[in-house]
């Protein structure tokens, strides 16, 4: 009896030494949960929590965005611009790659969260939805956290002014797995080999094979199979929303909380078709609107020539694929070769001074091409082999002129990208996936997805006519070949008019000299010829449409004629 008490005793004070340990225990992971939750105040998702890990597992992953986040290779996010050079156009249009990449991890997660709890809430109701979606049943919190990783890390790699052009073949997914790996080094962060090569795999868009278990996981952050994801998301809404253009036609919420994965595949509901329609249509437009505006362009041909006449002394070609170097190679290169007294950069900081006074290189014209092939005919040297040098006393040459090609499309070449998304609907007892085909959404989409243009620009602007007449000569021989000018020639005088002052101020006419009154008091003359001409035209139509119509007969309409013409012969 006394063992048995003893016994007794012993259990209780067990059980309240337990009791007080588990307490210990629930207050430090209550202290630890609320140290973890950091909130980033975002224009787009308002609160984000940027948290990669199940309550499950909050031991595993303590502060795991955050021990990437907070550390100099990503922070460096910060000095690059999103959209580059749009701000000269677009002041708003000032947000950051680390703004953007915050937001894409948010997204990643969000996704990949809702698509385990539907699968398991659809698990509980119905076995057949529990058997076809699996693959989303296996879904675990490492997984949530490497394709959430793969959203925040995926632009790491990006260059000075986000997507220039340096003349050298380079990408920037490539950099961006560069950097991953040098900041994973570098800031002693654990993580398993094998989830940074997955990660890795993500930001590049390197789709496994079909039967891979985790195949749909590549279509959430770098979509290769049609081009739907959460990257597309989140810059269509940010920059929309910065540069203050209300395009944006999709609720990106609408379109995770309709996503499922079934056999495999990531699928949407098909009563979202038009909804993600919108979101390709978005793209498009803001590609032809804002992404290629012509003035941005002049501008980014600007930036990459100091960039390139600065080479020598900053070496770009060797720091691009040195991850110590490339950390500090931010938009601020600019600033610092404006403030250098190197020699050697006197020839960047002429091109950076004509960019601050906005004498920027001057757009030519526009050609919408029928055959894509001759991107390879036109160049700089066969539109110099149609200028006239008598006419306009100034001689092109080819370094003068910039030939730029660009295409649009929906994001996924000359198709549809809408042709390779699957599409769900649910019965009662089944869950079916398809292929909509055009019939069955109707006709009012077009026929063809994508366009290329060829554009012009000339550096100098004294010779701006001589250029725009070369090439106005030259697209006659292409004229089958080419669609129509984007200017009339009108508009195409206009802007010839429109000169500035030179680099060496000595191009130009003053504004007071008597020759610029002169010219400009001809043009007001004729101008003023062609107004009282215009205003005569109407009033002779009112004066027909009014007397020779109106039932008395036509005498009255060929008397207006015969006014009309007397009016011409006194000009």
């Amino acid at each position: 009896m006394e063992n048995l008490k003893q016994q007794q005793a012993g259990l209780r004070d067990h059980q309240k030494y337990q009791q007080s340990q588990d307490i210990v225990q629930l207050r430090n992971e209550s202290n630890d949960h609320n140290w973890k939750k950091r909130y980033v105040q975002d224009m787009i998702y308002k609160q984000m929590e940027i948290s990669q890990y199940q309550q499950a597992c909050l031991h595993c992953f303590k502060q795991f965005s955050w021990n990437f986040i907070d550390t100099p290779e990503f922070k460096r996010l910060h000095d690059i611009k999103q959209l580059g050079t749009l701000y000269y156009v677009f002041p708003g249009a000032t947000h950051s790659r680390f703004s953007h990449s915050l937001g894409t991890g948010y997204l990643a997660t969000e996704s990949m969260k809702h698509l385990r709890d539907i699968a398991v809430e659809d698990a509980r109701y119905n076995q057949v939805y529990k058997k076809c979606q699996e693959a989303a049943l296996d879904i675990d919190d490492q997984d949530i956290r490497n394709v959430g990783l793969a959203g925040l890390m995926h632009d790491l790699g990006h260059g000075i002014y986000s997507h220039l052009q340096y003349g050298i073949k380079w990408e920037h997914e490539d950099a961006s797995v560069m950097m991953l790996q040098h900041l994973v080094d570098q800031n002693h962060i654990d993580i398993e080999q094998d989830d940074l090569n997955f990660v890795s795999k993500l930001i590049k868009g390197d789709v496994p094979s079909q039967d891979h278990p985790k195949r749909w996981m590549f279509d959430i952050v770098a979509n290769k199979t049609n081009s739907l994801d959460v990257d597309k998301f989140d810059y269509l809404q940010r920059d929309s929303k910065h540069m203050g253009i209300k395009t944006v036609g999709f609720d990106y919420n609408r379109i995770i909380k309709n996503s499922r994965v079934i056999n495999g595949q990531l699928c949407y509901n098909q009563k979202i078709y038009y909804e993600l329609a919108q979101v390709f249509h978005t793209r498009y437009k803001l590609f032809k609107d804002t992404y290629t505006h012509r003035v941005c362009k002049a501008i980014d041909y600007m930036i990459v020539d100091a960039l390139l006449l600065a080479n020598n002394y900053f070496k770009f070609q060797e720091k691009i694929f040195d991850p110590f170097a490339y950390t500090n190679l931010t938009d601020s290169v600019l600033s610092h070769i404006e403030m250098s007294k190197k020699p050697e950069l006197r020839d960047s900081q002429k091109i950076l001074k004509n960019l601050r006074e906005r004498n920027i290189y001057r757009y030519i014209d526009q050609k919408l091409l029928v055959e894509k092939d001759l991107n390879k005919q036109i160049t700089a040297q066969e539109i110099v082999g149609y200028q006239d040098v008598s006419k306009f006393n100034v001689e092109l040459r080819p370094e003068d002129i910039i030939v730029s090609f660009h295409t649009l499309n929906w994001g996924k070449g000359n198709e549809n990208p809408l042709n390779a998304v699957r599409f769900y609907r649910q019965n009662e007892n089944d869950i079916e996936t398809f292929y909509k085909t055009r019939q069955e959404v109707g006709l009012c989409h077009p026929k063809v997805y994508q366009e290329h243009y060829l554009r012009v620009f000339v550096k100098d602007e004294t010779k701006f006519d001589a250029a725009k007449h070369a090439f106005a000569t030259m697209c006659k021989k292409y004229k089958h070949q080419l669609g129509e000018n984007s200017f009339s020639p009108e508009r195409g005088r206009l802007y010839a008019s429109q000169r500035r002052l030179s680099q060496d101020n000595k191009a130009f006419l003053s504004q007071n000299s008597s020759a610029y009154k002169r010219e400009n008091s001809l043009k007001l003359e004729n101008l003023e010829a062609k107004l009282l001409q215009s205003q005569q035209d109407i009033w002779d139509q009112d004066e027909f449409l009014n007397n020779g119509h109106n039932g008395n007969g036509s005498g009255n309409g060929l008397a207006a004629i015969n006014k009309r013409l007397k009016f011409d012969q006194k000009q």
